[in-house]
């Protein structure tokens, strides 16, 4: 009943493991390949003409692939319900891009072609700098529709709700603010979001250091002139997106919903960053059944640490009728923007700026007095990489997720379950720079168990000089060496 991007299921032999599908990311930025918004949108694969039937010999799809003779694919970054994301480069020009591609043996091809043409135009109309850049779109001799989008360094706010649970008040309201410019603006152009979630919120870091929170997906935007004759992507009748983030009007009249959808998704949001918690969970028609009928918790009860202030703002836009919550987003950010200290926003990103070896306490796995890994600290320098993972237990069990950043001595680990921590062998994943698959013993440093996932500090047990190599490469190069 539900779409709101989760993974497809992997085989267990499948070295690039399905992962929850985090935002594009790793090293990059700047505008060198932007086309402007035109172009962009005239070379996406249109969804109402026939994109190229795939080549009948359809080819396999990895690492050195070169998708429509200029973007060549290093490594897997995600794959998921809505297309699979690879680090690529551009052939000629040498920048790293997130390149997401649909291929003939995704399930639901064609749906998921006119999306990803939907997708490229909707970022197309909402480019801002607080919204991931769109570079090209189009379609490969092959019949394979792409999308390239600048390539992020940091963080999915959904991996750094599981490692963190909450986020200080301040931190909340910046986020929030630079969230309801970038809404602001789409809604501006006519697009509504429809699909704001932690997920869907990326903290990135610049080449210099500089954050900056990014949306991303608009995999189910709505585009305010469509008309009767455009190719209805979504049938009557189907849910899309993630049911704890709809408005009321989202649950029963999707059709009739303008942009104080948003506003209410955001007010989710935010409550979700300073409580830990959303306001309503449950099944789908629990939720809607709730949502409808209950009282819409307050901020306070569930955090009474948070200021009366931005209790209020959160309350104003999870209204149940649309007309009682903020008129448009641009009033809600302006509210939230009046509670914010003067000055630039202060770094969200979990841990230190790249290069520094201080690690943030954390509470150790329950060890023998034996097990000096248990207290240990962060002996080596972390950047932000994301990447499917698997862990491998000692009872068979293998468990996909992915990472979140990485070092010489581990990774940290986004997990949709907890494990026993006692049981953790090995783990997969691709290296960076050459995306190759790498096997490696590892134990569990950490586990804290939150509404998002199970993050988990992962230690790497005698790493291989070529994977060493890799992690080492990386760093120096998010450090700018």
């Amino acid at each position: 009943m539900r779409n709101d991007d989760r993974p497809d299921t992997a085989s267990r032999s499948d070295p690039a493991v399905t992962a929850p599908q985090p935002s594009p990311s790793g090293t990059g930025g700047g505008a060198g390949l932007a086309r402007n918004e035109r172009d962009a949108a005239a070379s996406a694969p249109s969804a109402e003409a026939p994109v190229p039937s795939p080549s009948p010999a359809f080819p396999e799809i990895g690492p050195g692939t070169v998708i429509d003779r200029r973007y060549r694919l290093h490594r897997l970054i995600a794959r998921g319900g809505g297309g699979t994301v690879y680090e690529a480069e551009h052939i000629v020009f040498g920048r790293r891009v997130a390149l997401k591609i649909i291929t003939p043996r995704d399930a639901g091809w064609v749906q998921k072609r006119a999306r990803l043409a939907r997708e490229a135009r909707a970022l197309a109309m909402a480019q801002q700098p607080n919204v991931v850049e769109v570079l090209d779109a189009g379609v490969d001799s092959a019949g394979i529709p792409y999308l390239a989008m600048e390539l992020l360094e940091g963080r999915g706010l959904d991996g750094i709700l599981a490692s963190k649970r909450c986020l200080d008040e301040a931190d909340a309201i910046g986020l929030g603010v630079e969230l309801g410019r970038a809404l602001g603006h789409a809604h501006h152009r006519g697009l509504l979001h429809r699909d704001v979630k932690p997920s869907n919120v990326f903290i990135a870091r610049s080449a210099i250091g500089e954050e900056q929170v990014k949306l991303i997906d608009f995999g189910i935007a709505r585009m305010r002139d469509e008309g009767p004759t455009d190719v209805r992507i979504t049938r009557v009748g189907e849910i899309v997106g993630t049911p704890e983030y709809f408005s009321p009007e989202q649950m029963l009249a999707p059709e009739t919903c303008d942009h104080r959808t948003d506003v209410y998704s955001l007010g989710v949001l935010l409550f979700e960053c300073v409580t830990g918690a959303v306001p309503f969970e449950g099944s789908f028609g629990e939720i809607v059944l709730r949502v409808n009928t209950e009282p819409t918790p307050t901020v306070r009860s569930r955090n009474p640490a948070v200021s009366a202030e931005l209790d209020a703002i959160v309350q104003r836009a999870l209204a149940r009728n649309p007309a009682d919550r903020f008129a448009d987003m641009s009033a809600m950010a302006a509210a939230l923007g009046a509670l914010a200290a003067p000055g630039p926003r202060r770094p969200i990103l979990v841990g230190r700026p790249p290069g520094s070896t201080e690690s943030p306490p954390r509470a150790p796995v329950a060890a023998p007095d034996d097990a000096p890994f248990a207290a240990q600290r962060r002996q080596f320098p972390r950047v932000p990489y994301i990447t499917p993972i698997q862990l491998m237990l000692r009872d068979g069990t293998v468990i996909d997720g992915r990472t979140e950043d990485i070092g010489e001595g581990g990774v940290l680990v986004i997990l949709p379950r907890p494990f026993d921590a006692e049981l953790l062998a090995q783990v997969r994943l691709a290296m960076p720079v050459t995306g190759r698959i790498a096997t490696v013993q590892a134990r569990t440093r950490w586990l804290r168990i939150a509404r998002t996932g199970t993050a988990a500090g992962i230690e790497f047990v005698d790493p291989t000089p070529e994977l060493g190599a890799a992690v080492r490469s990386c760093v120096d190069l998010a450090r700018g060496e």
